[in-house]
């Protein structure tokens, strides 16, 4: 009992901790499918879900020692995933190990997991010497520490123990020396006003997406600014890799067409455990292309098709311009191609390269962002051959090409604009044309290679042989750009929109 180890006096004056705990060993955690042994929750939310885990304990008998077993460690990475993939806000995941009395700590950042060593939380024998509950003693001081810490200064970049549920978060630019804020570095703070610049991050508007324990992670929320539809992106980004605002500010700057307006943007976190932690609010900009068609197929396949077509041009001509200004996407998928009010609009540039002898200029967007521009651009090029959602690749990328251009976007392009009218023509049948079925990567670059023999064999395999003529003709002029790019480093592809 800590009250029999700890002096009175000064537990007595140990700041009032902002949670409770609950074991949750019978049944699984409300909004979650562990059955976590032991959890902390901040006092303040109105229901204890996964959602409102500050630290989570996993409980074994025997003392595990310096080596921790693959199924335990895997049990309690997977506990921190699920706090990653509830919390948007948190900067860090921690687990307490319980084993044999002893306290292990593990702090899940997304670069790595880190281990710290609490101590022994109870006594090994009936009588203990004075040193042996010294050291209980300095552990639960230890404990007791973690749980006075506030949200914001273990675990989160702002209070989550003065909210219920949910949040509305306002961001607050630092000043500069002179009082100036043109920095773009930020403070994200609750607000509970109704202010217009106030963003409410709730289970509603959030956007769900894949959340790993490590490695880069994007929280999207539909929200308001000003009245008006917005969307708010939380990432955290490995400092070698590009932020994508500084993607934003190029874009911006040369003026490329059905890309998102940006409305603001900032850097929460410059560097933690090698992550930084950036925000960026965007006008709306609809939904995919593949749903926008599927909402509409009662208007005939005519429609779908030209439609279709329109859409693809946009993009593809976003892409040139894009290129022509020296950035490169590297990620044209499903979920990137939206469409509102008819006007097709490529989103999530956070995988987007910007070539460094281009037009941009990268020297100030990366004194402006705070990155180091020739380790970004190293990082940026080697990781050319893996990045991109895989079924929608090109075939070049595919198979690990590292001679990366926007000839690859294009393909990638053209797979997003098959999948979303072939998908809207075979849905009722559940139908999946097999070069749109995905096994690996080899097999499907071979299926679709296959394919780009023969211009009628291509459109069956990907499910769109009745489209009409005329999304038909812009098809086959992509298909023949395919075949007479050779994708040879020099000269560079020059596309005409």
């Amino acid at each position: 009992n800590a009250r029999n180890i700890l002096q009175p006096d000064r537990l007595d004056k140990w700041p009032k901790q902002p949670y409770y705990g609950i074991d949750n060993q019978s049944k699984p955690i409300v909004g979650g499918k562990h059955k976590v042994d032991y959890t902390i929750h901040y006092s303040s939310y109105a229901l204890p879900t996964i959602a409102s885990v500050h630290l989570a304990i996993e409980a074994k008998t025997d003392d595990k020692g310096d080596e921790i077993t693959d199924d335990d460690f895997g049990q309690i990475a997977d506990y921190a995933r699920a706090m990653w993939t509830s919390q948007p806000t948190r900067l860090f995941a921690p687990v307490i190990y319980l084993h044999g009395g002893r306290l292990t700590l593990f702090t899940f950042a997304r670069g790595a997991c880190y281990r710290s060593e609490l101590g022994q939380s109870c006594h090994t024998e009936s009588n203990p010497e004075y040193e042996d509950i010294g050291r209980v003693r300095t552990t639960l001081y230890r404990l007791l520490f973690i749980l006075s810490l506030p949200p914001h200064k273990f675990g989160h970049f702002c209070d989550m123990s003065s909210v219920d549920d949910s949040c509305a978060i306002r961001f607050i630019r630092r000043r500069d020396l002179n009082g100036g804020i043109d920095s773009v570095l930020a403070d994200a703070v609750i607000d509970d006003s109704t202010d217009s610049l106030s963003y409410e991050l709730d289970a509603d508007s959030h956007i769900k997406r894949p959340v790993n324990p490590r490695g880069r992670l994007a929280h999207v929320f539909r929200v308001k600014h000003e009245g008006k539809p917005a969307v708010l992106k939380l990432s955290w980004t490995p400092t070698d890799r590009m932020p994508e605002s500084a993607v934003y500010d190029a874009l911006r700057a040369a003026g490329i067409e059905n890309t998102p307006t940006m409305i603001d943007s900032g850097i929460i976190v410059e560097d933690l455990f090698g992550y930084r932690v950036e925000y960026l609010v965007t006008e709306d900009a609809g939904v995919s292309l593949s749903d926008y068609l599927q909402a509409r197929k009662t208007k005939g396949d005519d429609w779908v098709c030209n439609f279709a077509k329109s859409a693809m041009l946009e993009v593809v001509r976003c892409l040139a311009q894009a290129w022509a200004a020296g950035i490169l996407h590297r990620d044209v998928s499903s979920g990137n191609v939206m469409v509102k009010d008819g006007r097709a609009t490529l989103i999530d540039w956070g995988y987007a390269k910007l070539v460094d002898d281009g037009p941009a200029n990268t020297d100030a967007l990366a004194v402006k962002w705070g990155y180091a521009k020739h380790v970004v651009n190293a990082a940026e090029e080697a990781h050319d051959p893996v990045t991109g959602t895989v079924l929608f690749m090109s075939i070049p990328v595919l198979v690990g090409s590292t001679n990366r251009s926007v000839v690859d976007d294009v393909e990638s392009m053209l797979y997003v604009v098959l999948d979303a009218v072939s998908s809207t023509f075979n849905r009722a049948n559940d139908v999946v044309p097999i070069a749109l079925d995905f096994k690996d990567s080899r097999s499907l670059a071979y299926v679709r290679g296959c394919c780009f023999t023969e211009k009628q064999l291509f459109k069956q395999q990907f499910g769109v042989d009745r489209c009409n003529e005329q999304l038909e003709r812009a098809l086959d002029e992509i298909f023949d750009l395919q075949l007479q790019q050779c994708r040879k480093p020099k000269p560079k592809p020059q596309l005409q929109a």
